[in-house]
């Protein structure tokens, strides 16, 4: 069942492609809250510049005509709870779990996805289930399109 702030979508590459490249990385850094000014360091990120999720990136820019899109890594440790909030600057995502929980929680319940696009401006949380592996995640970031738009974009242009 679905979510009116989540869409699944195909991931159009291997899976392990994409965590193949997620794990060569070893200069992930804690995510820096600005707002805050906090770091947590159970919450690392990897900004991508070059490979296999900046081209992947780059084929959604196209294809959906997005004009600004950033492709980042994420790692959920096993034990982090990334608390209820909204995106700062990042209207939706696109997003792919490549390892751990595909559990996303909404104030009215909780969704499992491994490709989806995510309405980021809805209030969500991702808790940790104590599994014993860490949460990858390569998350596509468009700040100048709603959700709405994308869902729309890719219905037309994607399937």
């Amino acid at each position: 069942m679905g979510h009116k702030a989540l869409y699944n979508i195909a991931l159009p590459v291997p899976a392990n492609v994409l965590l193949d490249e997620a794990m060569s990385y070893t200069d992930y850094q804690p995510y820096h809250d600005k707002k805050t000014n906090r770091y947590l360091d159970d919450w690392l990120q990897k900004h991508i510049t070059h490979g296999h999720a900046w081209n992947l990136a780059q084929l959604y820019k196209k294809k959906l005509s997005i004009d600004d899109i950033k492709p980042r890594y994420y790692i959920q440790k096993n034990t982090f709870t990334l608390p209820w909030h909204k995106d700062r600057g990042t209207e939706c995502s696109i997003n792919f779990v490549l390892t751990g929980s595909a559990s996303i929680s909404f104030r009215d319940g909780n969704y499992f996805y491994e490709s989806a696009i995510l309405n980021t401006q809805e209030e969500h949380a991702v808790f940790h289930d104590k599994q014993a592996t860490d949460r990858v995640l390569l998350k596509l970031s468009i700040f100048n399109h709603t959700y709405q738009e994308i869902v729309e974009r890719y219905t037309n242009y994607m399937l």
